[in-house]
């Protein structure tokens, strides 16, 4: 199966068992392996402490993807800030490069 960016971001993200995440918002492509590394998801709704939740999610931990949604682990990591990806708070390398540093 094939999918485009357009339609990856229209997929509802949920964990394997059931919690809903959200929707795709950007990802990292690996240049090297051109594959997708990544993928950082925004909750739908606002929740309750000021604004939408957001999770980046590793190709590792996606079960599964199809033309309705995306499954991925429970474990996956809440990003509380956008700053926190910039300065290198969250490594979106994926682990084999980073076990290489």
């Amino acid at each position: 199966m094939r999918i485009t960016l357009s339609q990856l971001k229209k997929l509802a993200v949920e964990t394997k068992s059931g919690t809903k995440l959200g929707r795709v918002y950007d990802l990292v492509f690996e240049v090297e392996g051109q594959s997708v590394a990544q993928y950082f998801v925004k909750s739908s709704v606002v929740s309750m402490n000021i604004g939408m939740d957001k999770y980046l999610i590793s190709r590792s931990q996606v079960l599964s993807i199809n033309d309705k949604k995306m499954v991925v682990e429970d474990s996956v990591k809440k990003i509380e800030s956008d700053e926190e990806v910039e300065r290198g708070g969250v490594d979106v390398r994926p682990a084999t490069m980073r076990e290489e540093s």
